[in-house]
């Protein structure tokens, strides 16, 4: 059969948006490196201090403008509408309660800025770019995280004043743990940037290893250094955060009720057992430090109970029904206005925003719990990948750090992203279809088995 014919019109068309495309794909990788390597630039480089932190967003909303002049072909999503809604209301609000004396214009800025990122990230990525973007992704934070594992390790065994312990500005490590031990920051800013990474590089990573992805040693190895930096890193939040992935992958592995992923929990178990008494042998005092520093943390407060409060705490407090404005409580706030620093996220967005704060972290309670059933519920029909990014997302949005930081704010968007790159659905609109699908559906199998997919080949 002939194949059928197309107008020129139409040929140029596609190719123009394969072209975009491809174009989107790498610069998504661009981002994700961006993000993992700015607070290196901002350490360790002369006069990159404040350039730094706004390099990677100033590019995005650049690149978003570009884009649209140039009148790049793009997908309809929801996304823009949300950003549309959000950017009028912090503005309006922010410029409200300047106006009243809670904050101030730069702090306002900030704050925007905090909530905006995470939603730009996924409506660039879901207007102009596809699910191909992923596997380069992948491999790009699993550098990374090779390149950290060996800066941690110099960073622990080095004294707070050493210059690959320096901080913005050139000041000594400000986190240390008994017995002089720093808690690395590795090439992010600050130790809640480490932290933030983590668990994404952990979760594509290991799912890159289990998906039978390209690069599959590449990955393996980034998965093991997960594990050596969530054990000297020296903080709880990382190792929780790995924790939780690494406990997602197990399920996910029992689940499948076969040969190869039974094989394969013990490979993992084992590797991850071995890296942490290789560790726990050459580098005992630096160990030794992170219980100590656990022991005393237990001892001024339940861990616990900081969990659930940090969970839960702000159902039961008393906030401003209209909120000091945007970025009035963040890190930022405290530093540049003197005001009163939220650590909780939910907290910090009900002081901020009043009852439209209170509203999303009720939103960002219930996404939370939807995600532990859906984790739950699909540990047999989705893929490896998309699972372990669910277990990471809805630790974050449960508990831990999302407007914060510039990091903590990449991460939820490249996390986002990766979610729906990984999602179980129906082939893009432009014909191309998460990589795990691409690989289950060229690789027939027998009625009613339950063979998993880890061990099929990566189509290139």
């Amino acid at each position: 059969m002939g194949r059928r014919g197309g107008s020129p019109r139409e040929a140029l068309t596609a190719s123009r948006q394969q072209n975009i495309t491809s174009r989107a794909n790498r610069f998504l990788v661009l981002v994700a490196v961006i993000w993992g390597l700015e607070g290196a630039l901002r350490k360790w480089v002369p006069g990159m201090d404040q350039m730094g932190a706004v390099a990677r967003d100033a590019l995005l909303v650049g690149v978003l403008a570009l884009f649209y002049v140039l009148g790049a072909p793009r997908r309809e999503n929801r996304v823009w509408p949300i950003v549309w809604i959000a950017t009028a209301f912090l503005a309006v609000h922010g410029l409200l309660n300047v106006i009243i004396g809670n904050t101030t214009l730069h702090v306002t800025a900030l704050g925007m800025r905090s909530y905006l990122v995470p939603l730009l990230v996924v409506a660039f990525a879901l207007t102009y770019a596809d699910s191909r973007a992923l596997e380069p992704v992948r491999v790009a934070l699993s550098l990374l995280v090779l390149v950290n594992v060996a800066i941690v390790i110099v960073q622990v065994r080095s004294a707070p004043s050493a210059g690959i312990n320096l901080e913005i500005s050139g000041i000594d490590a400000h986190f240390v743990n008994p017995g002089g031990v720093v808690r690395a920051t590795g090439t992010f800013a600050a130790v809640s940037g480490l932290a933030s990474f983590l668990p994404v590089g952990l979760a594509l990573s290991l799912g890159g290893v289990l998906d039978s992805a390209r690069f599959r040693a590449v990955h393996a190895a980034a998965a093991l250094s997960c594990v050596v930096i969530a054990a000297v890193g020296g903080s709880r939040g990382a190792l929780v955060g790995a924790a939780i992935v690494g406990a997602a992958a197990v399920a996910v592995l029992a689940a499948r009720l076969t040969w190869h992923s039974w094989t394969g929990l013990l490979a993992i178990t084992g590797a991850a057992v071995t890296a942490a008494y290789v560790v726990a042998q050459t580098l005992p005092q630096v160990i030794e430090s992170f219980g100590a520093r656990v022991e005393n943390a237990a001892n001024v407060e339940s861990p616990s109970g900081r969990v659930g409060n940090g969970i839960f705490g702000f159902l039961a407090t008393d906030f401003p029904v209209l909120g000091h404005g945007a970025g009035s409580h963040s890190s930022g706030g405290f530093a540049l206005a003197g005001q009163d620093w939220q650590e909780e996220e939910k907290f910090r967005w009900v002081f901020e925003l009043g009852i439209v704060g209170y509203a999303l972290a009720i939103a960002s309670l219930i996404a939370g719990l939807i995600g532990v059933v859906y984790l739950i519920g699909s540990l047999r029909r989705a893929s490896a990948t998309h699972l372990l990014t669910v277990a990471a997302v809805t630790t974050v949005v449960l508990y831990g750090g999302i407007t914060q930081q510039p990091t903590t704010q990449g991460a939820l968007g490249i996390m986002a992203v990766a979610l729906w790159m990984t999602r179980p659905a129906d082939p893009d609109a432009d014909g191309a279809s998460p990589p795990h699908q691409r690989r289950i559906a060229t690789t027939p199998r027998r009625a009613g088995s339950t063979r998993s997919s880890f061990r099929v080949r990566h189509r290139a």
